[in-house]
């Protein structure tokens, strides 16, 4: 499903150029993401298949979902949300989350 949101997002310059705006806001307040969200899906499916216009059929092949959750469990995936209140002169490192993903058929 996240995969077709992508292809469907990407056909559409201005669209997704929206999309993009609103994630800036949104994550610049709430850190990046607590899942998968498109722009590393995007960073994923072109590490896996190569850059392309659309991916539904890569994934959908023979081992192409398979190919895809093995690149989405490296670390280069994993959470960046502020996970906790800032405290004001103390520095206190953030714990770090493994990503989490799911996919939805």
């Amino acid at each position: 499903m996240m995969v077709y949101t992508r292809d469907i997002l990407r056909s559409n310059p201005h669209i997704f150029a929206k999309w993009l705006q609103l994630y800036d806001v949104t994550s610049a307040l709430v850190g990046e993401s607590d899942s998968i969200n498109l722009l590393n899906l995007e960073v994923a499916l072109q590490r896996v298949f190569g850059i392309d216009a659309e991916y539904v059929d890569d994934v959908a092949a023979t081992e192409g979902l398979a190919a895809l959750r093995d690149e989405l469990t490296q670390t280069l995936y994993e959470q960046r949300i502020l996970s906790q209140a800032l405290i004001t002169g103390a520095l206190v490192p953030l714990p770090r989350y493994p990503i989490v993903f799911h996919f939805i058929c």
